[in-house]
């Protein structure tokens, strides 16, 4: 399925970043085990010229968060802190050639962009949101997350509202609580 270049079509977008994200993770399972696993997204920037996949695993996160106490949650919910990052970038390629052609569209124009960014960002939530209800995330350790993060960008009420779509109550109150005192 390819994305017309001439006509940047959010649905063909969703559906395309949707199949790639679930074979990327399809992927991430051949090589790591479902207890191992224990946190999976998507990541961008503030300005979606890209997206890419995280992951991460038990024995990482541990090691982690035995060098620095008091940060276990930081490590956990923090994508750029993750054992694995850009996964499977070169079937990210044609979606990420087309953010960046549309990111040449409409930079001049901060309105349009604004607009775009938060399609982009939406559409990221809901492909992870629909692959969730599809149960692909079914049967991980009780420490799994799922996140759909942006770095260097400052907005915790959109980042809880990603979480809270994203995982279950025990994991959204962890994550509120942590978000929260980080002020």
């Amino acid at each position: 399925f390819k994305l017309k270049k001439m006509n940047f079509d959010y649905n063909s977008f969703l559906i395309v970043l949707k199949k790639v994200t679930k074979n990327t993770f399809d992927g991430c399972l051949e090589r790591i085990s479902r207890n191992e696993l224990c946190g999976f997204g998507l990541y961008t920037d503030e300005s979606v010229m890209s997206i890419s996949v995280s992951c991460n695993i038990l024995s990482h996160l541990k090691e982690l968060q035995d060098e620095e106490e008091g940060y276990d949650e930081y490590f956990k919910w923090t994508m750029g802190e993750w054992k694995y990052e850009l996964i499977n970038q070169k079937q990210f390629s044609q979606i990420n050639e087309f953010l960046e052609d549309k990111f040449n569209e409409v930079e001049d124009n901060q309105g349009l962009f604004v607009i775009h960014r938060k399609k982009i960002f939406s559409i990221s939530v809901e492909v992870l949101e629909e692959l969730k209800n599809e149960k692909l995330f079914d049967n991980i350790n009780n420490n799994f997350v799922l996140m759909f993060g942006i770095s260097e960008f400052e907005d915790k009420d959109l980042e809880k509202e990603f979480v809270k779509k994203l995982n279950n109550d025990v994991n959204f109150l962890e994550f509120e609580n942590w978000i929260n005192s980080e002020e």
